[in-house]
């Protein structure tokens, strides 16, 4: 089964020196962009399950290992799965926060009367100055992450320098090649009339109206336009003319 397009209930291994912790996830997405998600928090020390971020932290990597998989599952259904991976892992080894389900309104799709008070409520608090300062800082933080030890950088480093590490990354920016039938037949492909006339339509971007043509042009012809163009021009010309000398 291509766990790339189902449903699928996860869970995330740390192997420590105390035995094995074990976050149990799911996702009704693609897996790996789920995976990528977690990553990306961490990585960033912004997790929201603080226990996984400092498990991450200390030992930098886990084990992956899916637990089920399903084709079209409604997700409160793989909600239920999940929990029931929850319940299976003994409490002193899971470090998930909380059930599966996270709250009793899960599933429920609010009514409008209820996003016209949710929204009012959240205009509210951004229009004072104080809200907004403080959750602008708090943000800010949490993109910057928490900043890394001198001896977590030094090991970081030590490790992207390694040849197999060299390796993989120049392998990783490097193209796959094309086999020569991939390749005459894109380059097949490219060359039909239809492709040709989209290529063109593409590269002749989104026509101006004439009301917005003539707004351009007056904009240009305007004496701070003019001047600034001429500066720019003049500034041009003088590099080119110290080049030519130079050279």
């Amino acid at each position: 089964m291509n766990m790339q397009n189902c449903g699928s209930v996860y869970a995330l291994v740390f192997h420590t020196d105390n035995g094995d912790n074990f976050y149990i996830g799911s996702t009704i997405c693609k897996f790996q962009k789920r995976l990528n998600d977690h990553l990306n928090d961490l990585r960033h020390g912004r997790h929201s399950n603080y226990l996984l971020q400092n498990l991450w932290n200390k030992y930098g990597e886990f084990e992956i290992r899916i637990l089920e998989e399903w084709q079209d599952i409604p997700e409160k259904e793989l909600r239920l799965l999940e929990q029931h991976w929850i319940d299976k892992t003994p409490i002193s080894r899971s470090i998930n926060l909380g059930p599966a389900f996270p709250s009793s309104g899960f599933g429920r799709k609010p009514s409008t009367i209820t996003r016209t008070k949710i929204s009012q409520a959240s205009k509210r608090s951004w229009a004072d100055p104080e809200y907004r300062a403080r959750t602008s800082t708090a943000i800010s933080a949490a993109k910057r992450g928490v900043p890394l030890s001198p001896e977590h950088r030094a090991a970081l480093a030590a490790a992207c320098r390694t040849p197999e590490h060299r390796a993989k990354m120049s392998k990783a920016k490097k193209r796959i090649p094309l086999s020569p039938e991939r390749r005459a037949a894109v380059i097949a492909a490219c060359r039909t009339p239809e492709s040709r006339a989209k290529m063109s339509k593409a590269k002749k971007g989104i026509p101006l109206s004439p009301e917005h043509r003539a707004a351009k042009d007056a904009a240009c012809r305007t004496p701070e336009c003019r001047a600034k163009m001429s500066q720019a021009h003049r500034a041009w010309w003088s590099l080119k003319k110290a080049e030519m000398q130079n050279g």
